[in-house]
């Protein structure tokens, strides 16, 4: 049976380029097949601990802030761009587990910008985390509709808190979600924020919280 280095080999063939061209190949195929029609894509990044070695030919794996806790080990890092109704992977790139969510995230944009027969700027919206704000990251997102988070600190200038809320979904039979909007500067940009208020969600976080503090006494 061929040994370990020789399907090393055979994969230093498959170079980026290739790769490329078999997702791409493999994606179309399914999205014919399944008619798949999606218009908004949710964008994510997280890292994997690797047993892989510290050496001189480590591209992607590197010590990092683990996700998983273990920072003791190398990192690669994963981001993928998903279809929220069909949940399929459109895009994924590989990153070196020593960079940030916010640093990666300008090679996902690139990726989708490349992509312009998929990723219509006119009529796909992007969803991600705090975690890929940036003055730059939103610069890039300009001609895009796209939906993010702010930290409490960013939303505090925004001089939303204090303002009335109004229900503005029911999350389950009789729970209703309360939000309130206004215009304000983002990073640079003029983006709508909103500031919701889920009173299950709320119960839940303060009973964790109280039952770590019963846990310390």
């Amino acid at each position: 049976s061929p040994s370990s280095q020789t399907y090393w080999n055979y994969l230093d063939r498959l170079t980026e380029e290739k790769r490329n061209v078999i997702w791409d190949g493999i994606f179309e195929h399914t999205k014919s097949i399944l008619k798949i029609n999606d218009g908004t894509f949710l964008f994510d990044i997280t890292n994997f601990f690797t047993y892989i070695a510290d050496h001189e030919q480590n591209v992607l794996p590197k010590k990092g802030h683990s996700k998983q806790m273990r920072n003791n080990l190398n990192l690669i890092s994963l981001g993928m761009m998903v279809g929220e109704k069909s949940a399929l992977p459109y895009n994924y790139d590989l990153y070196q587990g020593n960079l940030t969510d916010c640093n990666n995230f300008p090679s996902a944009l690139k990726s989708v910008k490349n992509k312009p027969q998929i990723y219509d700027k006119e009529k796909i919206t992007l969803v991600f985390d705090k975690g890929n704000n940036s003055p730059k990251n939103f610069e890039a997102l300009k001609g895009y509709h796209f939906v993010g988070s702010l930290p409490k600190a960013k939303a505090e200038a925004a001089d939303l808190f204090g303002l009335e809320t109004k229900p503005c979904y029911e999350s389950t039979p009789g729970k209703w979600v309360s939000s309130v909007s206004k215009q304000s500067n983002v990073y640079g940009m003029d983006c709508k924020v909103v500031l919701s208020y889920n009173e299950r969600l709320y119960r839940k976080q303060i009973h964790a919280i109280e039952k770590k503090i019963s846990q310390t006494q």
